[in-house]
């Protein structure tokens, strides 16, 4: 048997049940990602978007963190890492896998809007108001970045995203 081609076929399904809202099928596959490749941070990263969508934060930082240490150079795994502290109020940790994640290249305007806001939300919970303005500056630039997420969240196929990250946008 061809594992790569595996495991390319269960993240192919795992997403597209994700995306649909099949989240017991989505999890399954991701989990037999896992089990297939261990090493790889792909399952695991899956796991952590899973978890992260139902709003599990605390289980999503385990599954970020286990993707991470297995690919701590792609901008997505720190990213991810981020969001999830964020949410947790976890601020001196969103900042430096933030940090991290532009370090990486964040590669198109819609994530680095993300990336500035999430920044800018953590130097705030800190007092550190001079860095919070020069987030929220950076944030600014990024206007082609919002209106590429107005674009997605006009599509009904972007439920799932709208679900974890409305409220950013909306912000």
């Amino acid at each position: 048997r061809d594992l790569k081609k595996e495991v390319r076929a269960g993240r192919f399904r795992a997403d597209l049940y994700r995306l649909k809202g099949d989240l017991k099928r989505a999890l399954k596959d991701y989990h037999r990602i896992v089990d297939l490749e261990p090493q790889s941070s792909v399952g695991y990263n899956g796991l952590a978007e899973i978890c992260l969508q139902q709003g599990k934060y605390d289980e999503a930082l385990i599954h970020a963190r286990a993707a991470y240490e297995r690919d701590p150079r792609q901008w997505a795994m720190p990213y991810n890492l981020g969001m999830i502290e964020d949410r947790l109020g976890m601020a001196e940790e969103a900042i430096g896998h933030l940090r991290e994640a532009l370090g990486c290249g964040v590669s198109d305007s819609r994530h680095r809007l993300l990336v500035h806001l999430w920044l800018g939300r953590a130097y705030a919970r800190l007092g550190r108001t001079a860095d919070a303005a020069a987030e929220l500056a950076a944030l600014r630039r990024e206007k082609r970045g919002l209106d590429e997420w107005q674009t997605i969240f006009a599509s009904e196929q972007s439920r799932t995203l709208q679900e974890v990250l409305a409220g950013d946008i909306a912000l």
